[in-house]
Order: structure tokens, then sequence, then C-alpha cells
């Protein structure tokens, strides 16, 4: 006769199931070949659909160059969309052009002394604040802008991903089976 595992034998599996939803679900999708002009309904949706916190990071292909947008809290009245810009080898020498033309465009901005941050010494932030339904627009805008000050061609093709706070669409997934409801995350 066989002896009953102990209850809490099954811990370990669940437990290893758990660690490999939170961690697997955590790592961004890469959506590649995308052209500028087909990153304005990404960035509608990233700012309508998007968690507090999330950054998006479009990344050019072939050649060094990156934009992000980050999405700020919520509130009643909307949310704040921050545009980031590194300054780095590839952004150098367009880099205060860049932040002429989003100040000279009305955007707030600040730009960040990083210190001893690794190749970045300086960081653009450019923040809107408003309601849901204009930011996917204004944060187009910036990015537009950028995108000409860096003189970056139409032709360019991006690289997309989305980061979010580790767990969150691991939480999501779980909620979404947990209701039985079929989950679609970004």
């Amino acid at each position: 006769m066989v002896a009953a595992m102990p209850w809490w034998i099954w811990l370990i599996p669940v437990a290893g199931l758990g660690v490999f939803v939170v961690f697997h679900m955590a790592r961004p999708a890469y959506h590649r070949g995308i052209p500028f002009s087909g990153l304005q309904p990404l960035v509608r949706r990233f700012v309508a659909e998007g968690r507090d916190e999330a950054i998006m990071v479009m990344e050019q292909e072939g050649h060094p160059g990156l934009l992000q947008l980050r999405l700020g809290n919520a509130v009643e009245t909307g949310r704040t969309v921050e545009f980031g810009l590194p300054f780095v080898d590839w952004s150098s020498d367009r880099f205060d052009r860049v932040a002429e033309t989003l100040r000279n465009a009305n955007f707030l901005q600040q730009t960040e002394r990083t210190g001893s941050c690794g190749s970045v010494r300086r960081f653009l932030r450019v923040s809107c604040v408003g309601p849901i339904h204009q930011l996917g627009d204004r944060g187009w805008e910036m990015l537009t802008i950028a995108a000409n000050a860096l003189e970056w061609e139409s032709a360019t093709l991006f690289t997309v991903h989305y980061e979010t706070p580790v767990g969150t669409r691991a939480m999501d997934l779980l909620r979404g089976l947990i209701r039985g409801r079929r989950v679609h995350l970004k």
C-alpha cells in the first residue's frame, strides 16, 4: 500500500508555476518593421489603454536611436505622458535642438543631469498633462517634433516594445483566468 503524499508537497509545483507566469509574462513583446507613420495608432492606443508607469520604447532599426513615452499615474482630470530622450552618442549633436523645438511647441520640459549613470550624461524629460482623449495626439506630436529635430527619415523602421512594472501583465492574466475571460496583453 502506498502512503498518501502530504498536502504541502503540492506547494512546490504551484509555486514554480506562479514564478514562471510572473517572469514569463513580464517580458516585453517586440513588434518589428513598423514605419514611423505606423507608430501613431500605437501611441494613441498606448496612452488610452496603458497602465500607470508603463513605457513605450521605439527603437530605430539599422541605426542607433530610440524614442520613448512613459505614462504617469491616472488622475480624475486625465494623466501625464512623458517623452524621454537620453544624451548619448547618437543624440548628442541634436539634443539641444530637440529640447528647443519642443520648448517652442509649448511643451513642459526639464533636462536632468545623470552624473555617473553610464554613458547617459543628461536626460530630457518632456511632460504633457491632460485628458486621455487628447494625450494620444499630444504624445504623437512630441514624437514627430523630436524625430524631425533628430533629422530621422520618414522611411525609418522601428521596433516597438512596452515595459510595465514587473508582475503587472501576469496579474492581468491571472485576473482574467479567474474571471473566465480571454485576456489580450500588450
